[in-house]
C-alpha cells in the first residue's frame, strides 16, 4: 500500500444492520416495507443498501425506527 493510500474502515453500523436483517430472515425490500409501516418516510431497497454499506447516515428518529423493526436497541448498532 502506498503512503498516500488509506485503508477505508468498513461501516460498522451498516454491517451490524445487515447482520441483524439477515438474522431476521429479511430481504432489503422486506426491511424497507417494515420501516415504512413503522413511520419511516418512503424507505426503499436502495436506502437499505446505502445504510448497510455506509453510504447513508441515519438520524436519531431513523435509528429508533430501525431498531424497532429489527427487534433490538439503538445501542446494539454501536456496541463493541
Amino acid at each position: 500500500m502506498a503512503h498516500s493510500e488509506k485503508k477505508v474502515p468498513k461501516p460498522l453500523v451498516g454491517l451490524r444492520v445487515k447482520r441483524m436483517r439477515l438474522a431476521k430472515g429479511l430481504t432489503q425490500l422486506e426491511l424497507a416495507q417494515e420501516l415504512q409501516k413503522l413511520g419511516w418516510d418512503r424507505p426503499n431497497k436502495l436506502a437499505i443498501y446505502k445504510i448497510e454499506n455506509g453510504l447513508r447516515k441515519l438520524d436519531a428518529h431513523e435509528f429508533a425506527i430501525l431498531a424497532k423493526a429489527l427487534g433490538c436497541h439503538i445501542a446494539d448498532f454501536f456496541a463493541p
